[in-house]
């Protein structure tokens, strides 16, 4: 942390090649720009120059895990060091994420962080003309109703700003299957929404995975970074040497510079502290606004031909109740991704269910299926079998049909039916949302306590045949209508 911010108020190496570099040394000279350690390579050369004669910088962005466990105290002696090494100019913009939360609940958490960097937990700010959008997640990397909400008003308020200027938007977990890390790694709930947004340059962490990595940067509907670490590396599980990474792995430290220009180009320059050197490549995003010029996405090629990617695989799941439905989650007993161990290829879960509801839960390595299933934009229906603490009023009943008024908006039940006529605490219910806990927040809003909750219809797939726990491929026949659309 501390070689980090040292190199930023200190200096930059820079590479100097084209016709007559000389002219470059004798203008430096003449402006009195101090050059150092100027070193010929091939057909360009390599020299320091002062940060102040280079240009300031505008922010520190860190993206969470800032504080190792938590404490007031360790957020402090950040902040001190932060501080002390920055220039009064540069402003800093900070991401809580599982860390920080040390252990005295999300509440206590979120008012330390305010207290202590008299800032509030999500973060929109402008800087040089430029949207920052911070976005903390919870104890366990997820982004609740209330982020998403967050999320989609700032994005809203930042493009009608200014249609054409990129949207630095920052969390801690990735979004799943985009940059490298992303598939163990990652989170969906924000996905939805980003979609909407082309100029959106996201910046994420969690994974350790070195940005070393052409895969460190994807684009698709928006442009994902990863950022790396400033301790130590992880790898992605077949990287891995015999299931482990180097022994060396906590001699690591690496971060992006981000340049971007009143046009709203943006360019990227990796560096890695341990080397003293930026990567030999930069990131181009000439125009953020358009996907049609976006230049980097998960299609690799070598010597021109694409490489082949793992062969996609779908599986359906009896979730059982108690498991969280999430890639990864430390502070997780039991996840979903346990009762896979038989599975030899990376998967994900397609949307998600709360750790007490059970039922039809889908994994793929599809990011493209597993988007069209969650985006709300594809109207996929879903029913839920329902146990209630109480009867269900008919007053309720209708209401459920004709509309409720939760707090991201009105939401209606497409069909509701008890499922035995004489006990009215257990229903059916089918449904086209895909928003979070939506059943239950239904049920909730009107008194009730939901007891049980059973997914029995997801994306044409049902439980049959697979007791709780249990998963299976899907055949070739369901896949292929998966990949139709050929279901309701």
């Amino acid at each position: 942390m501390l070689s980090f911010l040292r190199f930023i108020r200190g200096f930059y190496r820079i590479k100097i090649s084209g016709y007559s570099p000389e002219r470059f040394f004798n203008l430096c000279r003449i402006n009195g720009i101090i050059l150092w350690d100027i070193v010929p390579v091939e057909d360009y050369f390599e020299c320091r120059i002062r940060r102040g004669d280079y240009k300031k910088i505008d922010a520190f962005v860190a993206v969470g895990d800032f504080a190792n466990s938590g404490t007031e105290n360790q957020m402090r002696k950040f902040k001190e060091i932060v501080e002390k090494n920055l220039k009064p100019e540069t402003q800093y913009a900070l991401t809580m994420a599982s860390h920080e939360y040390h252990s005295e609940g999300v509440e206590a958490a979120h008012e330390k962080f305010a207290r202590v960097f008299d800032t509030p937990v999500d973060q929109h700010r402008i800087i040089n003309g430029f949207h920052f959008i911070s976005i903390t997640c919870s104890q366990s990397c997820n982004f609740h109703a209330d982020k998403i909400a967050f999320a989609a008003k700032e994005l809203k308020k930042a493009r009608e700003a200014d249609p054409k200027k990129p949207i630095f938007v920052f969390q801690h977990p990735h979004i799943t299957d985009t940059v490298y890390g992303s598939m163990l790694w990652g989170e969906d709930e924000l996905y939805a929404t980003y979609m909407d947004y082309p100029q959106i340059i996201n910046f994420s962490g969690h994974s350790h995975a070195p940005i070393n990595n052409p895969r460190s940067i994807h684009q698709k509907h928006f442009t994902s970074l990863g950022t790396g670490s400033l301790s130590y590396t992880e790898l992605d599980e077949f990287d891995k040497y015999y299931g482990t990474v180097p022994p060396m792995k906590h001699n690591f430290a690496q971060f992006l510079i981000v340049e971007a220009d009143k046009d709203g180009r943006v360019r990227i320059y990796p560096y890695d502290i341990f080397t003293d050197n930026f990567f030999p490549y930069i990131w181009e995003i000439d125009e953020p606004w358009n996907p049609e010029s976006f230049k980097y996405t998960d299609d690799i090629r070598f010597n021109g031909e694409r490489l082949k990617g793992e062969e996609k695989v779908y599986i359906v799941m009896n979730k059982p109740k108690g498991y969280v439905t999430t890639a990864s989650d430390p502070h997780a007993d039991k996840t979903v991704m346990d009762l896979l161990k038989g599975c030899p290829t990376r998967v994900f879960p397609v949307g998600r269910l709360d750790k007490n509801t059970t039922g039809v839960l889908m994994f793929t390595n599809d990011g493209e299926i597993a988007e069209k299933l969650t985006h709300p934009s594809y109207d996929k229906k879903k029913i839920y079998q329902v146990s209630l603490d109480s009867k269900l009023r008919k007053e309720d009943f209708d209401k459920i049909l004709s509309g409720v008024e939760l707090n991201d908006g009105m939401i209606a039940a497409d069909e509701l039916e008890y499922i035995e006529e004489d006990d009215h605490r257990k229903l059916g219910i089918e449904i086209h949302s895909g928003k979070n806990r939506i059943v239950r927040r239904i049920f909730e809003s009107l008194g009730y306590e939901v007891k049980a909750l059973d997914r029995v219809y997801f994306a044409g797939l049902t439980k049959k045949g697979l007791k709780r726990g249990e998963w299976r491929y899907l055949s070739e026949g369901e896949t292929n209508l998966l990949k139709m659309g050929a279901y309701l």
